[in-house]
């Protein structure tokens, strides 16, 4: 790219005129001093070294130098941050419905839903999509926390639960707690066979606690 000054000239109080890479026949000629000069082309043009949208032109004295356009480049930034606030002001409130759905309503619209990341906090009651494999399952947190790697929702029943579709029999998991512990008439799987409840707050398995569960199939 050639930086060589090349002449220019105002066309008004905001517009320049750069003289021509060639006119006449000549070659070079926005760089020729005097051909500019008869021609009209009275300033030396300073570019600046600042990529920018938007400049404005300062003359001193027989210069002509090229400066951002800080005013405008500021007000550019702002329209391009109030459409990002915009944005995520109604992203906000479209995740705040969404995460107020019962269980059955949030599965029915679970790609709503943000997918689960380390790094975010969450709190009780917040549903999150978590990939296990290539199957795609909603989760809802149990616990106040701040996501981190090794507190994934399929491996920490401490902090998640899995939302099941109804009918749907999930796997017995541990539960950590009365707060996810199996009650009267509650159904999971186990070693390939379908187990059902018999008490409430029931935190056993059934191999360990068989007479807390009934074998139904």
């Amino acid at each position: 790219m050639n930086t060589k000054p090349k002449y220019a000239k105002f066309i008004d109080n905001s517009t320049i005129e750069i003289a021509p890479l060639k006119k006449d026949g000549i070659v070079g000629f926005c760089y020729n001093k005097e051909l500019c000069l008869k021609d009209g082309y009275d300033k030396l043009l300073i570019l600046s070294e600042q990529k920018s949208d938007y400049y404005i032109y300062k003359v001193e004295g027989n210069l002509i130098i090229q400066e951002p356009d800080l005013a405008r480049i500021l007000e550019k930034e702002l329209v391009k941050a109030h459409k990002k606030a915009i944005e995520d002001y109604k992203e906000k409130q479209v995740l705040s419905e969404v995460q107020a759905l019962d269980d059955a309503k949030a599965l029915d619209n679970m790609s709503v839903f943000p997918l689960w990341k380390v790094g975010i906090s969450v709190d009780v009651g917040d549903k999150y999509q978590y990939i296990t494999g290539t199957e795609v399952r909603l989760y809802k947190a149990v616990q106040a926390h701040t996501t981190q790697t090794d507190w994934a929702p399929d491996s920490t029943p401490a902090l998640w639960t899995r939302i099941g579709y109804e009918n749907e029999i999930l796997e017995w998991i541990q539960p950590s707690g009365s707060h996810d512990a199996y009650n009267l008439g509650d159904k999971v799987m186990f070693n390939g066979n379908v187990y059902e409840s018999l008490v409430d707050a029931n935190v056993y398995s059934p191999a360990t606690y068989p007479q807390g569960w009934k074998l139904i199939e």
